[in-house]
């Protein structure tokens, strides 16, 4: 290259150099024209992007959190080192897990009654994906223990990186989730702060695979095409593995927040805020799912949106024949051109159906549970902490009554420990 085309992509390459590490950095970023700037730029250029794990040691090497960053990351993971916390985590996590295919059943047979009673549409849950999603549990158990090993050893999750540019071979998009929290504590902290990440990593991979089986079982029946074809192809079916994300993130509890919720999230970037309320998202969707899913108020809900014309499913069929007519409205509008709103509009609606699907069989499990559970309380198996009256409370003792127990087939079982 001559001297001027030489200076010019020199301008460009650090022009690109200087956007990407901002974008990796986010606010961490160190400032331009300082010589940890100036060192950013330089290591940028030796990382390799097919390899995302090395994009997140070069972020935790270049980010400079300050003096409050620290205290709120030790605090934030003191707090999650206990093991009450670890092993609240684990069965929580394991619930969720065991959910996941029983919602499948639930769903599947709800779909497919609902078809007896005259509803009329596809199908869009299926009770094979429940038998899909066990299956994929002995597969990847291997690989989500040596993940979960990963991140204890080293403190850089594979799922605090945005790796969806490797399936669909877009750029890399930067790091996201915990990775700030994840790569400030790897900097040095003990292994144990890092243990319960690991714990998520191992639930969230299982999560992984079995929703990979069960969605690709499910647009398999709905395509009329094998599953093994959607899992050897995923690059062209992108609505299987956003899908696969967006419920990988809702059954660990970290779906993205919206409304105040999600102002309330921002705030926390605030060191006073930050140390105040340490803990949101996961709170957030725990009491979204027990409440608004897992419920007979989902039902209710769901039938509310409906009889006032603002479900998801009835929202989404107005968009879709709007967005159709406006296309076809359009001067000199071509038939390829209509086809192809036309298509974007169906994915829209399909995955309405499915989430509309999806919502009854949680609603259903969770009534489910809720009747037994309010049966067993009026038989007196089920119980609380008794008569404040401790000479009451020894006389229901005397007759084989326990409390903060439910009796199953006879026994009783502390439910409190």
């Amino acid at each position: 290259l001559g001297t001027e085309a030489a200076a010019e992509a020199k301008a460009y390459h650090r022009s690109y150099g200087e956007v990407q590490v901002r974008r990796i950095l986010g606010p961490d970023a160190p400032k331009p024209g300082t010589p940890q700037y100036e060192k950013a730029l330089g290591e940028f250029a030796k990382v390799d992007f097919a390899d995302p794990r090395a994009v997140a040691f070069f972020a935790a090497a270049m980010q400079q959190p300050d003096f409050w960053q620290h205290v709120r990351t030790y605090r934030v993971a003191a707090l999650l080192s206990g093991p009450i916390t670890h092993m609240v985590n684990i069965v929580g996590n394991t619930i969720m897990l065991g959910l996941g295919p029983t919602g499948a059943y639930v769903a599947g047979g709800a779909d497919w009654a609902s078809t007896l009673g005259g509803r009329t549409g596809a199908r869009r849950a299926f009770m094979s994906q429940g038998t899909r999603e066990l299956a994929a549990v002995g597969g990847a158990l291997g690989t989500a223990i040596r993940e979960a090993m990963t991140t204890g050893r080293t403190g850089i999750s594979p799922h605090g990186i945005r790796d969806m540019g490797r399936v669909h071979g877009a750029p890399f998009q930067g790091i996201t989730g915990p990775s700030k929290l994840a790569l400030q504590v790897a900097s040095g902290a003990p292994v144990v702060f890092r243990s319960l990440a690991a714990g998520d990593d191992f639930f969230r991979t299982l999560g992984e695979a079995m929703l990979l089986a069960s969605e690709s079982e499910r647009y398999g029946r709905i395509k009329g095409i094998p599953a093994a074809t959607i899992l050897d192809n995923l690059v062209d079916y992108p609505e299987v593995y956003s899908r696969v994300a967006r419920e990988t993130e809702r059954r660990v509890f970290q779906s993205q927040l919206t409304g105040i919720l999600s102002l309330l999230e921002q705030m926390r970037g605030n060191p006073v805020v930050g140390i105040l309320i340490p803990f949101l998202q996961t709170n957030a969707n725990i009491f979204r799912s027990g409440i608004a899913e897992y419920t007979p108020a989902g039902l209710l809900a769901q039938g509310a949106k409906g009889l006032a014309g603002k479900s998801e499913l009835q929202t989404a069929k107005a968009l879709a024949a709007k967005e159709i007519q406006t296309v076809a409205e359009l001067p000199g509008a071509t038939a390829r051109e209509i086809a192809q709103a036309t298509e974007k509009a169906r994915v829209g609606v399909t995955e309405a159906e499915i989430n509309q699907a999806e919502r009854r069989g949680r609603a259903l499990i969770g009534t489910a549970v809720m009747t037994w559970a309010a049966s067993k309380a009026l038989g007196g198996e089920l119980t609380g902490s008794g008569p404040a009256d401790s000479a009451e409370r020894k006389v229901l003792e005397s007759q084989g009554w326990q409390r903060y127990s439910v009796k199953i087939n006879g026994t009783w079982y502390d439910y409190k420990r």
